[in-house]
């Protein structure tokens, strides 16, 4: 490996949520982007960027099946590094904590993990719209969820409709 190379490597093992990706990954044969993103609790595009730069770096293999993208660690994965790795994080709170978390999403077929979802939320610049893939919300938390997008609404209806104005003024 020339110089450039051990650079990217080194970046690339620079950030935490990367290496909690490549020690997940050090326990199975391949996980889906969208298993990693509720393992990790990130948002898809986080992942997406973690894994990019993985990839860049030849730490890890991507394959695609249907609508999925499962990556596996890569051959060309440093023995050393990986070995040093493994001995120093495996032991370590996150790691277990990432363990449970990845045996939880384990359990569940790769479909049902994976469904599209859209979460809205209000923040400084209004309302504004996640999509992604997430597993199902359990049927309560939905219905809050619903209710506080519905007041939500509310809030961001236009001035010059009658209802608007009148919530405006309040």
């Amino acid at each position: 490996m020339d110089v450039q190379g051990t650079l990217k490597v080194t970046r690339a093992l620079s950030d935490a949520s990367r290496l909690r990706i490549i020690v997940s990954l050090a326990g199975v044969e391949e996980l889906c982007a969208c298993q990693m993103t509720e393992m990790l609790g990130l948002s898809p595009a986080a992942v997406s960027r973690h894994l990019s730069v993985l990839l860049n770096a030849n730490l890890v293999r991507s394959r695609k099946e249907s609508r999925w993208v499962y990556y596996r660690l890569s051959d060309d994965f440093p023995p050393l590094a990986k070995q040093w790795l493994m001995e120093s994080l495996s032991s370590s709170r996150e790691a277990a904590d990432d363990r449970k978390r990845l045996e939880n999403v384990l359990s569940c077929a790769v479909e049902a993990e994976c469904k599209p979802r859209v979460i809205r939320k209000m923040g400084q610049g209004g309302l504004t719209e996640e999509r992604g893939f997430s597993r199902e919300v359990e049927p309560d938390a939905l219905t809050r969820q619903v209710a506080h997008w519905q007041d939500t609404l509310l809030l961001v209806r236009a001035p010059h409709s009658k209802t608007g104005a009148r919530e405006m003024a309040r």
